[in-house]
């Protein structure tokens, strides 16, 4: 008697292993196996690459954002001379500068 989704095999596909117990060959279609195997690989190659891309790409603009970061140090610090700059142009104006 078989199982749903199993065939019955004939008694030249089986092998005899060690004291007589009996194993099914399994009949594997390498081809259509190594096909499939094939195409993973070349998907999984394709997803290295991507995620190669994926990764310089993260790490430049972590690099800008440095960047970006000593910039914004740079401009916070012109506006506040700047601001004292204006603050002490003011006083002079308002106090007794023509």
């Amino acid at each position: 008697m078989t199982t749903p989704g199993t065939q019955q095999q004939d008694p030249s596909q089986q092998a005899s292993i060690g004291n007589g117990i009996k194993l099914d060959v399994m009949a594997v279609d390498f081809h259509a196996f190594n096909e499939r195997l094939v195409k993973v690989e070349a998907n999984l190659e394709r997803n290295n690459e991507m995620t190669a891309l994926l990764l310089e790409l993260f790490s430049a603009a972590k690099t800008g954002f440095k960047v970006l970061g000593w910039v914004g140090e740079v401009v916070k610090w012109a506006g506040m001379i700047a601001g004292g700059a204006v603050a002490m142009y003011a006083a002079w104006k308002s106090f007794g500068g023509k």
